[in-house]
């Protein structure tokens, strides 16, 4: 008995010093993002991003050459999107709404099959998360100091942001601006999977707002897009109708 009842302190003990290292983690790392949130101009202001507008135009790099595009997009964060893409002579809409989603080429609207489908809700999930203030009130999403991250000669802090059917983000700051720098996560690319990150560099005041002007993506170490002109809208509300089956 006297056995068993020390076996029983011993793992209770355990759990309590678990759960404790864990909440320790967690307010390490809400303390960076919360600097972060400072620096991009406060929570009322980043609220904003979750039913914003964004124009934006740039590169994809397709094996040795270059094709430039322009992006016309409008999100419902976290699982809405409505995004215009036009690249040489192509344009294509592809639209989001959480389970469902849509494409049309050509004038054809076809249904986003399954592997797409999931590449989108991956992204939105990973996009609303650099927002950041989802880190600070969604209980669901655990957060923990991962080190730094080597970006542009400079070690930034990261965070690992863990969440229920979703692949692990990782978030860098600059140590000194505390702006948000890289995202990386796991991911799929026409079906294949990868290792994606995207860097965010810089930034600029959009009505009160620090974002980056500049992003670069890139699949596998190897970049293949970078957006070199943005803009941003901030509509008062979400258009419902924006997200529905084109």
């Amino acid at each position: 008995m006297r056995r068993v009842l020390v076996s029983l302190l011993l793992v209770g003990w355990m759990l309590l010093h678990a759960s404790c290292a864990l909440a320790a983690d967690r307010a390490r790392a809400l303390a960076i993002v919360e600097e972060a949130i400072k620096a991009q101009g406060g929570a009322d202001k980043l609220a904003r991003l979750a039913t914003a507008r964004r124009v934006v135009k740039g590169k994809f790099f397709l094996g040795q050459g270059e094709a430039t595009f322009t992006d016309e997009s409008q999100y419902g964060l976290p699982g809405r999107m409505r995004q215009d893409v036009a690249v040489i002579d192509q344009r294509i809409l592809f639209v989001v709404n959480r389970d469902r989603g849509w494409r049309v080429v050509g004038g054809k609207v076809e249904e986003i099959g399954k592997v797409r489908l999931e590449e989108f809700q991956e992204s939105l999930h990973a996009l609303n998360l650099t927002t950041l203030l989802p880190l600070r009130s969604d209980k669901q999403l655990e957060l923990d100091v991962a080190g730094t991250t080597e970006v542009e000669g400079k070690k930034a802090p990261t965070i690992k942001v863990s969440s229920k059917g979703h692949e692990d983000v990782f978030l860098a700051f600059d140590p000194m601006t505390k702006l948000l720098v890289k995202m990386s996560r796991k991911g799929r690319s026409a079906g294949l999977p990868g290792l994606k990150e995207t860097l965010f560099a810089d930034y600029k005041d959009f009505d009160g707002l620090k974002l980056p002007a500049r992003e670069i993506e890139l699949l596998n170490g190897k970049k293949v897009s970078e957006v070199t002109s943005v803009n941003y809208l901030f509509p008062p509300r979400v258009e419902e109708r924006a997200f529905a089956k084109p």
